[in-house]
């Protein structure tokens, strides 16, 4: 009686460890492909949600007699300011009535905003922070001021807004007051709270001088944008707002752009593009920043 043997089929260690080697070859030749292939992604809904701001104002400032939508108040003489989480509200609230997709930010009924809306980059790590407003940093010379489409002597040229700062809590607890730094829990009880009117809820970069004399250069009612520092070391007229702006903020990493190509940014005349900051600053009496260009 004769026995069958039956064959037996395997790999062997050699062809088990070519057919790794081979997966992790592409492995690391796909990873980065869909890595780059996400960001991209990301990048494409955020240049959509920067132009359905930058419409929506203007379709606003066609509705009231070229005026802009403003997020502070100001006095003349004096300085912009009146912030607060409510400014910021009626601000998103009026351009709302133009995009009909929510605001970002929590109310007094510690009800959390459309973290889906428009008022965000999909890559921003703070969008679940509960009292954010959204991922964006507005140029405070067109919405923190009374300001008028008929002022703008280059709109094509001239910055609306572009990206905050990575990690809005640490940047505004080095730079601001106690009442900058967000408690927990919120004060969603107390609309009084002084945090509810802290520079937390500063939308706008406002690259003026401080100083309340008219006589300034950069005096806020020109229109004209104070040099950054860190370009500007040694002009006296330097301010450091700039570095609220994302790749900017020098104490924390990261200090490079969030997106591949520089920053992105929406001008005022319904245009978004990418750019170097550096680009946007060249010097005082050559730069984007300012509403009143030569």
């Amino acid at each position: 009686m004769s026995v069958m043997h039956a064959e037996r089929n395997a790999f062997t260690l050699i062809e088990l460890l070519v057919v790794t080697a081979i997966i992790a070859i592409l492995a690391a030749i796909l990873f980065p492909v869909f890595a780059r292939a996400k960001i991209a992604a990301k990048k494409s809904v955020l240049i959509n949600n920067f132009k359905q701001i930058d419409t929506a104002m203007i379709m606003y400032s066609g509705d009231y007699d070229g005026r802009y939508a403003r997020t502070q108040t100001s006095d003349n003489p004096g300085v912009p300011g009146y912030i607060s989480w409510w400014s910021i509200g009626y601000y998103e609230e009026a351009l709302n009535a133009y995009i009909r997709n929510g605001k970002g930010g929590v109310n007094g009924s510690d009800q959390q905003g459309n973290r889906s809306s428009v008022w965000w980059d999909p890559s921003d790590p703070d969008k679940n922070d509960p009292p954010m407003f959204g991922s964006i940093r507005n140029n405070g010379l067109i919405t923190g001021v009374a300001r008028s489409e008929s002022d703008l002597t280059k709109p094509a040229s001239t910055i609306f807004f572009t990206l905050r700062v990575e990690n809005w809590k640490a940047y505004q607890c080095s730079t601001g007051t106690g009442a900058s730094c967000e408690p927990n829990p919120l004060p969603v009880n107390d609309p009084n709270n002084a945090f509810w009117f802290s520079d937390y809820f500063d939308i706008c970069l406002n690259p003026w001088s401080y100083a309340s004399n008219p006589s300034d250069a950069y005096y806020w009612a020109k229109g004209l944008a104070s040099p950054p520092c860190e370009k500007f070391p040694n002009d006296p007229t330097c301010i450091n707002e700039y570095r609220s702006i994302d790749g900017r903020f020098w104490n924390f990493p990261p200090e490079q752009s969030r997106y591949p190509g520089g920053h992105p940014i929406a001008f005022m005349d319904g245009h978004v593009k990418m750019i170097s900051f550096d680009a946007s600053y060249v010097s005082p009496t050559d730069n984007m920043w300012s509403t009143a260009q030569q």
